[in-house]
């Protein structure tokens, strides 16, 4: 390695550097790289890192701040990292069916593995590159990022200590195969274990704002090949974009024909939450991850006479005998709007708006969404019903189903439970206009609950897949047994604060938001959520079902 005194001769700039690194880099690895300056700005939201072609090693100017010879030092160790994987690394194995956080991971110790065979031949590298894996990082000290960098550290520094239990581990499975570096495969398996540990642990990952820790090391790009990729590692990949795709419209057909195809389809969203002790919103901070089932080679030719038929229909003219409450604006005021309105800012509450009566239609059409809790809470057994709290709702969804019918109201049936902010699953049983065929009834009766309840995640997914009803009315009514709760989240009113700012949001889009809800100790924040009027505590299981048809029916009169 280069004395102290030679660094401080050092180029003052990349370009001025490049011929000397150049030189370096060739008589290292003699591979007759060239080194030139990347000017290419960096297409997702992490900083740049050096990329390595066929032929070039393209290095960003990383060194603001840095003086003259930090700025060289930086520049050779990225040229001897270069190096170790010309000379120790297998290139562009095709990616398989790895994720993105096995990726990085697996990426990760390669990086330690061909530094540790060049610094084999090389000791006075270790030193070179130590420099510039101590620098400290930003950000949480459980975060993918942190814990990669303390990782990367422990595997080349001997004197480091860490007292994170994966680090650790990683360390001690690392240290155990030292007599066998030129084993790949071997390596490979370890970041295969420490990535499913990750995992387990439940450690965010998002490869759009992702970039090596060690800012000397390149992006990897280096090791593989993305043509061979599966589907669902695509799949994985797409769903971290941080602009996800509208979620679809509630348009499946009426009904299912006997020749029918289906098949699962799962799609990931990311919706953002209220932290109230921070009183700020977190964009994409929740991953709903949405099962529905499709309906191959379908023609939804049913659906289309219904909208035309709704389009056509002779109820679009007014009727001043009918008079609508709860309006954005009108011709009078509609005095319970108004009293709950003083009611709410007594408490401090949100008024609703709408306060106002005006003339309606001769017949009110409504999308009714029953989105059911399904945490883990509803698996327990009550013998005053003879069964379990989801089968009790179930039961009751049924029931409103039934009171539907003979309407030309759409009522969808809808289902969640929650795995922390990561995995918040949504399930699509019915969509609006979509007969109860015997398929629809079995995904129903065989759904199962587990985990937790991240109520305003799944309002805003509810809430977003009812935006393109075009029906008078449309609501979502939750039916559940106790709070918003996941394991992740250890203040109390954290998810409380963030329904009710969820519930806000929808009200604000036009949907009305209601909660039928069993559990008798309800009353200390079902109100908060939902506000005055808009739930209804069962105190006896048994008239769930009855309950439920009466908020459906005030509800789709727009009376709630």
């Amino acid at each position: 390695m280069l004395a102290e005194a030679d660094l401080r001769r050092c180029p003052p700039t990349l370009d001025l550097a490049i011929p000397s690194l150049t030189y370096f880099l060739d008589g290292i690895a003699e591979a007759g790289v060239q080194v030139q300056r990347c000017n290419v700005a960096s297409a997702s939201d992490a900083p740049q890192r050096p990329i390595i072609t066929e032929q070039v090693l393209l290095l960003p100017d990383q060194g603001v701040g840095l003086s003259d010879a930090q700025r060289y030092s930086l520049h050779l160790a990225s040229a001897a990292h270069v190096a170790a994987h010309l000379l120790f690394s297998p290139a562009r194995l095709p990616v398989g069916k790895l994720k993105p956080m096995g990726l990085a991971v697996i990426s990760a110790i390669e990086d330690a593995r061909s530094e540790q065979l060049l610094i084999r031949e090389h000791p006075g590298l270790r030193q070179l590159f130590l420099r510039h894996s101590a620098l400290p990082l930003s950000g949480p000290d459980l975060s993918f990022a942190s814990l990669v960098s303390r990782l990367n550290l422990a595997l080349l520094d001997d004197e480091y200590r860490d007292d994170n239990y994966w680090v650790n581990k990683g360390r001690d499975l690392f240290r155990a195969r030292l007599d066998a570096l030129d084993d790949y495969d071997s390596f490979r398996a370890i970041g295969s274990i420490l990535a499913n540990d990750l995992g387990q642990m439940r450690v965010r990952f998002n490869p759009q704002q992702y970039a090596v820790p060690q800012v000397y090391r390149d992006d990897n790009s280096y090791l593989w090949t993305f043509d061979q990729v599966s589907d669902q590692s695509v799949a994985e990949v797409r769903f971290q974009n941080p602009q996800p795709p509208s979620p679809p419209p509630l348009n499946e057909p009426d009904a299912l024909p006997e020749t029918a195809v289906t098949e699962e389809l799962v799609v990931r969203y990311d919706y953002p939450e209220w932290d109230a002790r921070l009183q700020m919103r977190r964009p994409d901070w929740c991953i709903v991850v949405e099962h529905r089932t499709v309906f191959v080679g379908v023609e939804n030719q049913k659906q289309k006479n219904a909208v035309s038929r709704l389009m056509m229909s002779p109820s679009q003219h007014l009727d001043r005998k009918r008079r609508m409450r709860r309006q954005w604006e009108g011709e009078d005021i509609d005095l319970n709007a108004a009293t709950e309105v003083l009611v709410d800012r007594r408490l401090g509450l949100a008024p609703d708006p709408r306060i106002f009566l005006r003339p309606g239609k001769a017949a009110r059409r409504a999308t009714i969404l029953l989105l059911l809790d399904m945490s883990q809470s509803s698996n327990d057994y009550r013998a005053d019903i003879g069964g379990t709290v989801l089968q009790l709702a179930k039961r009751a969804a049924l029931m409103s189903l039934g009171a539907a019918a003979g309407t030309e109201d759409r009522v969808a049936v809808h289902g969640f439970f929650s795995n922390t902010r990561e995995a918040v699953h949504y399930f699509r049983f019915l969509d609006p206009g979509q007969a109860c065929n015997d398929l629809i009834l079995r995904r129903i009766e065989t759904a199962e609950a587990k985990y937790s309840t991240r109520m305003g995640a799944a309002i805003r997914h509810a809430t977003a897949l009812l935006r393109k009803e075009e029906t008078d009315v449309r609501a979502v009514v939750l039916i559940s047994d106790g709070a918003p709760s996941d394991i992740d989240v250890f203040h109390a009113d954290y998810l409380i604060e963030d329904a009710a700012v969820a519930v806000r949001e929808a009200l604000r889009e036009g949907i009305d938001a209601a909660c039928v809800t069993l559990d008798p100790q309800a009353a200390s924040y079902v109100r908060r959520i939902f506000g005055n009027g808009r739930f209804s505590i069962v105190d006896n299981a048994m008239r769930l079902g009855t309950v439920l048809r009466h908020i459906y029916a005030r509800v789709s009169h727009g009376s709630i």
